[in-house]
């Protein structure tokens, strides 16, 4: 406050400089006091730039003349080329006319310089320089007098406004032109007659003039209003008033009765002068409005409280009498407005602080009345915005105080990119918490959801003809437009959904997802991994994405899929970690949390196995962990197959293309059987041969259970619940709860059975890169022992891969023992009856018997205890 001030008291020092210079140059320094004339100039400066003033100016100089035609062909000539220094110096010379002292003192000092009193000489070298001493003092002076006299700074900043309009220029120039009482500090003359002089009655009748005109913001003779010296950051809310002291002590108990009704008056005024500003917002300009009609009603009683005066049936005790159903509502409505001013409130802070006087007023009949109504006018501007908002998806809020903002950085040709749909819904619109009212809180997620539904319909180039509901508008309780939001949610909801079903073919772009990600249509992936089989087993820093790319289009068109539509909208990429890595990164865990908490015979085992055997450095994994699908659908099918979407279809991709992998490469082992082999009697190659039966029974078993028990079921469900459902929220809902309960019981969102299941895969992959090796170095020995005339012992190489495949045939019966387990206690616990399916299939010959008792023994000790 004291930066504000600053200026105004040098500004009031130049001031009394500029007026000294200029008394010493027209020798009136001894007859006039230079507080004095700044005194004038405060109070009248303001009219120096005004051209009515300026034009009777020129008529009162005119007519004074004593060559008028003259006088106005100079006037003419000054003004065509400086228009504002020639009507500043008219009304200095008028103001010099109509004082005839200062007139008489001028002339004769200007005769004893020899200097020309006609107007036509004032283009003489001294008469040129006196013109230009006293234009340099008037343009000084004016920008003294127009710096202590300009309104101060709003109280707190509002919130930046775009494209506003700009104010003129004397809203900050005239602070008599005001609601409340002036800013301004002007010096009081005397009263004409002392208080004291005056008998009791007449006492009564000056101070009850005094009164009214207090009553409307404006300085009484006897009883007085100013800020005070030092203002603590209330922006000239608080005033002082100061009493005659001679006034009797009754009339003035009286007096001290009425003024709080002046300062609550000052306060409302204050606000509808401040929060009528285009940079205030539009709320609070709508609330400034409402006060001003409120206000009439007060003028009202103040205009027949004068009346009462004229008729001399006005006292102060009638007066406080009479002010008695406005004082309670002017101090309701005082204390929000200095609320209001001194916290700077804008847009949702001003309509939750209406609201929650309305409701704290709710023993206050009249009062709440009142507030409602100026609660709905000043909430208008706000409705307007939501109305077009919920209604036709458009936003127009130029000063930034509706609840959902839009983010501008993309352009509307954007909309049709893969990655736009995310972008647009969660970012292009977004809620704004601080801009959201508290009779709102309820709504506003619906709210943003229904102008994005009809955003996105507008952005396809249609339009959804909704009449705006007249019954959407403020209310003391929000039951009714919470129904009204909600229904317009419904239909906004309903719409895109038609859209995205019949435009958009949403339910045919799901099957052939289901298709390609989750690898129904055997014949593409037939043809493509006969082709790709080579490319697929190099590391991925050799792999050529645009080479899978074009061999994967090849298996389109070579197979059933040929006649997809939207076979086009498939690709590939190749990501840089396997799935297990990735599934972990995305839990952000590194062992299983259960384990933490409960020792049990499942997970303490499954606990031995460390994921960081399964993360690799970027490049080193095989291209067939690394391929994946791709799928870029068009706008505004994205908004439900969005990347987020798409990365959970290409995790459950992933997870069976790997197994599909491991189970062609398994299968393919046979045929690596060589002819020489077939005739010879190894022992460990009939236990290679049974492994490879036992790891190809649990890839059958996991394969039938992916596809058969949870996919083509969830995704059947799918379809069913499409078909039921009848808006976009219940469509987002259906597809969101298929990919989460497929991931689930697929076994991807769980770590222990992550870990025991890729564990196994692993090892399976492991067998395989290790029975060719023994098959081809069989084979070799077995060739060179037919060309070599000497029998070789082949005994010790034969015993040697015979303890290897012991070791992973030890191996996979424990990673069995600890899956089974595993699957037990999921089935338990998260009450899972496909896990139990599962483990029925791998004990369908109760190989696995005693395993499986001795999990359900341990699940059954754990529940009795």
């Amino acid at each position: 406050n004291a930066n504000l001030r600053q200026p105004s008291r040098m500004a009031e020092f130049r001031q009394h400089h500029l007026v000294k210079r200029l008394l010493q140059m027209t020798g009136q320094e001894g007859s006039l006091q230079p507080a004095d004339c700044v005194e004038i100039l405060q109070a009248e400066a303001l009219t120096a730039t005004d051209e009515g003033a300026s034009d009777n100016a020129k008529r009162l100089l005119q007519h004074t003349a004593r060559n008028p035609e003259a006088f106005d062909s100079l006037y003419q000539s000054l003004h065509a080329s400086h228009p504002a220094d020639t009507n500043g110096f008219v009304q200095v010379l008028a103001a010099m006319a109509s004082d005839p002292k200062l007139k008489t003192s001028l002339v004769q000092r200007m005769e004893a310089h020899s200097a020309a009193a006609q107007p036509r000489n004032l283009k003489t070298s001294s008469g040129g320089a006196m013109m230009s001493d006293l234009t340099e003092l008037r343009r000084e002076l004016e920008q003294a007098t127009s710096e202590a006299n300009r309104s101060p700074a709003p109280i707190s900043p509002m919130t930046p406004a775009l494209d506003l309009p700009p104010e003129p220029q004397w809203m900050n120039q005239r602070p008599f032109a005001s609601t409340a009482f002036p800013t301004l500090k002007v010096t009081s003359k005397a009263p004409l007659v002392a208080l004291d002089s005056l008998p009791e009655g007449l006492q009564e009748l000056a101070v009850v003039d005094d009164i009214l005109y207090m009553l409307l913001g404006v300085e009484g003779r006897y009883v007085k209003s100013s800020f005070p010296e030092e203002q603590r950051g209330d922006g000239y809310l608080c005033r002082e008033f100061a009493i005659e002291h001679s006034l009797d002590k009754p009339l003035k108990e009286m007096v001290v009765k009425i003024l709080p009704i002046c300062q609550h008056y000052n306060v409302i005024g204050r606000l509808v002068d401040e929060f009528g500003h285009f940079k205030a917002g539009r709320v609070n300009q709508a609330l400034s409005g409402a006060l001003r009609e409120v206000l009439k009603d007060y003028y009202i009683v103040v205009a027949q409280l004068e009346h009462q005066q004229h008729e001399g049936n006005l006292t102060l005790q009638s007066m406080w009498y009479l002010l008695q159903p406005s004082a309670r509502l002017m101090a309701l409505l005082g204390r929000l407005c200095l609320t209001l001013v001194q916290g700077g409130s804008t847009g949702a802070a001003t309509l939750s602080l209406l609201h929650d006087a309305v409701l704290n007023a709710a023993g206050e009949p009249r009062a709440q009345e009142v507030l409602i109504g100026i609660t709905q006018k000043a909430a208008v501007p706000y409705f307007d915005t939501l109305q077009a908002w919920i209604y036709r998806g458009v936003i127009h809020d130029p000063c930034l105080e509706f609840l959902v903002q839009e983010t501008r950085s993309r352009s509307g040709r954007e909309v049709a990119q893969p990655g736009y749909s995310d972008f647009y819904w969660q970012d292009r619109y977004s809620l704004i918490h601080d801009r959201i009212p508290s009779f709102l809180q309820e709504v506003a997620q619906d709210i943003l959801d229904t102008g994005k539904y009809l955003n996105v319909i507008r952005s396809c180039g249609h339009e959804l003809n909704v009449a705006a509901d007249d019954r959407l508008h403020y209310q003391t309780t929000t039951r009714d437009f919470v129904v009204l939001v909600k229904q317009a949610r419904e239909v906004a909801s309903t719409s895109l959904f038609e859209m995205l079903t019949k435009q958009g073919q949403l339910v045919q772009r799901l099957k052939t997802i289901k298709d390609y990600f989750l690898m129904t249509n055997g014949d593409v992936f037939l043809h493509f991994l006969d082709a790709a089989s080579e490319e697929l087993d190099k590391l991925t820093d050799s792999v050529g994405a645009d080479r899978l790319l074009t061999l994967l289009e090849l298996a389109q068109r070579t197979s059933t899929s040929r006649e997809d539509p939207f076979k086009e909208e498939i690709g590939c990429r190749l990501m840089r970690v396997n799935l297990v890595t990735e599934l972990f990164r995305i839990m952000n865990i590194s062992h299983d949390s259960q384990g933490q908490q409960r020792a049990s015979f499942v997970n303490s085992s499954a606990l031995s196995y460390e994921s960081r055997q399964d993360v690799v450095d970027d490049g080193s994994i095989p291209g067939y962990q690394a391929f994946c699908l791709d799928y870029h659908p068009p706008w505004p099918v994205s908004l439900v197959l969005n990347r987020k979407a798409i990365k959970r279809y290409q995790l459950l991709f992933r997870h069976l293309f790997y197994i599909k992998c491991i189970e062609r490469s398994l299968s393919a082992s046979y045929a690596s059987t060589t002819p020489q082999l077939r005739g010879h009697s190894l022992s460990w190659l009939s236990a290679a041969y049974a492994l490879r039966h036992r790891m190809l029974n649990f890839v059958h078993n996991i394969q039938y259970f992916l596809t058969f028990e949870v996919l083509e079921p969830n995704h059947q469900k799918l379809l069913e619940d499409l078909q039921k459902a009848n808006g976009i929220d219940e469509l987002l809902e259906v597809h969101n709860d298929f990919l989460n309960t497929s991931l689930k019981e697929a076994m991807l969102t769980s770590p222990l059975l992550l870990k025991c299941l890729s564990k196994l895969l692993k090892l399976c992959q492991m067998f395989r890169d290790y029975f060719e090796r023994w098959m081809r170095a069989a084979t070799l020995r077995i060739i060179k022992q037919a060309r070599s005339s000497t029998r070789q012992d082949t005994t010790a190489a034969d015993e040697v891969q015979l303890n290897t495949v012991t070791k992973l045939e030890t191996n996979f019966s424990e990673n069995m023992q600890y899956l089974i387990a595993a699957l037990t206690h999921c089935a338990a616990n998260e009450n899972e009856q496909k896990m139990s399916n599962l483990v029925a299939r791998f004990n369908a010959n109760s190989f696995y018997q005693a395993q499986v008792q001795a999990a359900e023994a341990y699940e059954r000790r754990l529940d009795r205890a």
